[in-house]
């Protein structure tokens, strides 16, 4: 083809014919350019499948990391509606009365909780955050994204919050019971009995730990069905947006 476009052009120099010459240059150049703008044009659908194609491996993992974060709230959830329950036993067993403060700190003692903490399975877009690869998503997931995001970083605060204040009443409770972590009872060790007064009084703030470990368990409840939704909602959009 270029041979063949030579050859013209040099037939059309030899015979002087100036005006066709020209013509024949337009069209050359316009060639060139037709050829340059098809280029770019398979250049840039070729770029947008490969940024469609890792758009899409990026949902693939945010999904996933969605499933694993939804199996890890059911896991908590379970945990605590056990440790709830075992409160909720001995404080019937408390309001029944009759018991001695001696007998209800050793029930206490020995109800089964423990404090956790909620760490999200978001590392997919909190990595692509950091890379600056959000812009890969539509704008609707990122916008659904970054609101899932907020709700869990909410909850992790609320938690961090509320273990202070249970840790606060045990570190109370301690005070008066000698409840500190060693084998024996610190006043058994010591030799002085423990009086009514600070019975009561350690009772009092095991209590109070014992209620609000039930307010933390309801409070990730509440958040946990408002997360799995976002979560829920999120994942049909990004499964949607890997078929198209």
């Amino acid at each position: 083809m270029l041979r063949f476009f030579r050859t013209l052009r040099r037939r059309l120099l030899t015979e002087n014919r100036v005006s066709k010459y020209l013509l024949y240059a337009i069209g050359e150049i316009i060639l060139v350019v037709l050829g340059i703008l098809i280029a770019l044009q398979v250049n840039n659908w070729n770029e947008g499948k490969r940024e469609q194609q890792q758009a899409n491996v990026f949902r693939d993992k945010l999904v996933r990391d969605m499933v694993q974060d939804t199996l890890k709230i059911n896991e908590i959830l379970e945990y605590r509606r056990g440790v709830s329950n075992n409160i909720r036993d001995y404080f019937d067993f408390f309001d029944a009365g009759g018991q001695s403060p001696a007998t209800l700190i050793d029930s206490a003692r020995h109800v089964k909780w423990t404090l956790f903490r909620y760490l999200p399975q978001n590392f997919t877009f909190r990595d692509m955050q950091a890379t600056g690869t959000t812009s890969l998503l539509s704008e609707a997931e990122r916008e659904r994204l970054l609101d899932l995001a907020n709700a869990q970083d909410f909850l992790i605060q609320i938690i961090d919050k509320q273990i202070e204040e249970i840790l606060e009443e045990i570190h109370k409770r301690d005070a008066y019971l000698g409840d500190h972590s060693t084998r024996t009872n610190f006043f058994e060790t010591m030799g002085t009995p423990l009086t009514p007064e600070a019975a009561l009084k350690g009772l009092l703030h095991q209590h109070n730990a014992f209620t609000e470990l039930i307010e933390l368990n309801e409070i990730m409840d509440g958040f946990a069905i408002s997360i799995k939704a976002k979560s829920r909602n999120l994942i049909q959009l990004l499964t949607e947006n890997m078929a198209e």
